[in-house]
């Protein structure tokens, strides 16, 4: 007759209470229940813009090309101080340095030089002033500008307000459910919520070939989007 250790006891007995706990687990849904999904849009202005925007230069050494970079930028920074841009909304520490090579069929690349790229991110708190901000970026040796996003600094109490009406969209399509079917709800079961609420800004990308000036009637009556959702499982009575 075997023996069992108490090694093996004790996983066996893990084992079974395992076993247990998912069959729990897995009955828990067959009482009488709704499933539903509540969603949420809210559309905000925004009083707020980010603008990211690249330094890009070339140079015979890495030295010369980082050189021309940061003298760049500093102006940059200088002008946007003087239009009333605090510091701390300026971020200026990234910078990348790449060899340029020429390559040829069959033979050993040539280096060429050094580019020197630095991005800067510049928060404006102030939209009347943007393409202000937008002239003395690109007036100032600026050769990219990546994206504008524009946002709002209550953004918090909108996510809010946006998952508040995802909770009660909800509700109200369990209640209208059940009613539909002469049932009640009883009480929440169970809840999964995925933070989708993060706003959508409104996204532009551009080389500046064209007149600054131009792009203020487009920033008229720009908007975000924030969104939630929220699934839920309510009991029937």
């Amino acid at each position: 007759m075997m023996k069992m250790t108490n090694k093996t006891m004790i996983v066996l007995s893990a084992f079974i209470t395992l076993i247990a706990t998912s069959n729990v687990s897995s009955h828990a849904l067959e009482y009488p229940h709704i499933e539903t999904v509540g969603t949420s849009s809210i559309e905000v202005k925004p009083d707020m813009a980010e603008i990211s925007v690249s330094v890009n230069m070339t140079g015979q050494t890495a030295k010369q090309a980082k050189a021309d970079s940061d003298k760049a930028v500093s102006t940059l920074i200088k002008k946007l101080m003087q239009a009333n841009i605090a510091e701390d909304d300026i971020d200026s520490a990234n910078l990348q340095l790449h060899p340029q090579y020429r390559y040829q069929p069959e033979k050993e690349p040539i280096l060429m030089g050094y580019q020197a790229s630095r991005n800067v991110t510049i928060k404006v708190r102030n939209l009347t002033e943007l393409n202000i901000i937008i002239d003395k970026t690109v007036s100032s040796g600026v050769n990219q500008v990546n994206h504008i996003s524009f946002k709002s600094s209550r953004q918090e109490q909108f996510v809010e307000q946006a998952r508040q009406a995802a909770i009660t969209n909800a509700k109200n399509k369990a209640q209208s459910l059940a009613k539909g079917f002469g049932q009640q709800i009883d009480r929440v079961w169970e809840v999964k919520y995925f933070n989708s609420s993060a706003p959508r800004p409104l996204l532009r990308k551009a080389a500046f070939m064209g007149n600054i000036s131009e792009a203020d009637k487009s920033y008229q009556n720009t908007k975000i989007t924030i969104q939630d959702r929220v699934e839920v499982v309510f009991t029937l009575k």
